[in-house]
């Protein structure tokens, strides 16, 4: 796979998860910044441009949807919401907020490659 500069931010609480997530990201070919918490978020926002968000709804230290109400407007970055259960309501907020796209975990690589490539050009 061609490698891309695009960094691709990963915010969730879970370490198993975020590590299986960091290397999908890095398997499609696209840098992975692992967050953890909201502290360690705000650091890489300040020291590294990044170029999508894949944002937990549930956090350690706050809340995914109202980092989403907060991402697109201060940063113009999409973002992509995921969460552990389907909530049709929560599904309906995260979009309205601006997601660009809300998956439950586990994510299916082919959607996740979509998405991202759509979003950002290789290269």
């Amino acid at each position: 796979m061609e490698e891309s500069s695009a960094r691709v931010a990963i915010f969730d609480d879970d370490a198993s998860v975020l590590k299986a997530l960091a290397r999908l990201v890095q398997s499609l070919g696209y840098m992975a910044v692992p967050c953890s918490s909201l502290a360690e978020f705000r650091r890489h926002l300040a020291a590294t441009p990044l170029d999508c968000v894949i944002l937990d709804v549930h956090l350690p230290d706050g809340s995914g949807l109202e980092l989403l109400q907060q991402l697109p407007a201060l940063l113009g970055l999409p973002v992509i919401m995921v969460t552990a259960g389907d909530d049709p309501a929560l599904r309906a907020d995260c979009m309205a907020a601006g997601a660009v796209a809300y998956f439950v975990k586990p994510l299916r690589r082919s959607e996740l490659e979509l998405v991202l490539s759509s979003l950002i050009t290789l290269g």
